[in-house]
């Protein structure tokens, strides 16, 4: 984040602001890659960093509506700004109150419903693998090559996936659960558990926890737990190499955690 690319996304909500008669407020927690504005009491403003994948979202925001993820209220299409609803209380699903496996059977049921959502542009998933073959040779990256390989000789059917469905993507909204922030990614249906598998909320990641997700994920969803594991730790090795090493030391120790717990 720059400040060139904060004044942007501003320059752009105010542009919006005036455009669809909103009262801008402050700005909310949490994003990396857009400036988030309140928008009225009831609306959210999201505006994308110039250049960021988040200026092609609004295409699976628009495709996930009703489909588990929040709604999309309106769209500038020239910068990928959107309109949506403030979700409330907007509690995570890491602050519920449930224990891990109850929180796996919530983000069982948002997948699923996902997989009813039409299918729109995406990015192919092959893209983000690419960097695997580019990372600093390791046992864990050896082995998530490997699984990567694998996975890849089976073509499964292509579908719409959120990409980062983690608990800090899943918010409380009335009675109901509501995704947020997809990446729109394009792959097996396996690929979705990803985002929770790697993030050990409260806890260190341990093989017993991991298998028992694992185990979980399988029975509510109906997939291969082969294939729910090998994305799941082929992916979080991925993560290993983020540039924030508090980050990548987490990601790392998910990992190996996921790797005891192969089926």
């Amino acid at each position: 984040m720059t400040s060139e690319h904060l004044d942007a996304a501003r320059s752009i909500a105010d542009r919006l602001a005036v455009e669809w008669s909103l009262k801008l407020g402050s700005t909310l927690p949490g994003a990396s890659c857009s400036l988030v504005l309140e928008a009225c009491e009831d609306r959210v403003l999201k505006v994308p960093f110039p250049h960021a994948e988040e200026a092609t979202a609004w295409r699976t925001v628009e495709s996930f509506s009703g489909h588990g993820g929040v709604e999309l209220l309106r769209c500038d299409l020239a910068s990928g700004a959107m309109l949506m609803p403030r979700l409330r209380p907007g509690t995570t699903l890491d602050t519920c109150g449930l224990d891990d496996l109850e929180q796996v059977d919530v983000c069982a049921e948002l997948i699923l419903k996902l997989r009813t959502a039409p299918r729109v542009d995406g990015i192919p998933l092959a893209r983000w693998y690419r960097e695997l073959n580019d990372m600093v040779e390791s046992d864990l990256v050896r082995e998530a090559r490997r699984v990567y390989a694998e996975l890849s000789a089976e073509s499964p059917r292509v579908v719409l996936l959120h990409g980062d469905l983690h608990h800090y993507n899943i918010l409380r909204h009335g009675d109901s659960w509501v995704l947020i922030d997809p990446k729109g990614l394009l792959g097996d249906p396996s690929f979705e558990i990803v985002g929770f598998m790697r993030n050990n909320v409260g806890t260190d990641p341990c093989a017993a926890m991991m298998r028992a997700r694992l185990v979980r994920f399988a029975e509510r969803l109906g997939d291969p737990i082969e294939r729910l594991w090998g994305w799941a730790f082929t992916q979080t090795v991925l993560c290993t190499a983020s540039t924030s090493r508090s980050w990548g030391d987490a990601c790392e120790r998910a990992a190996a955690a996921i790797w005891e717990a192969r089926p």
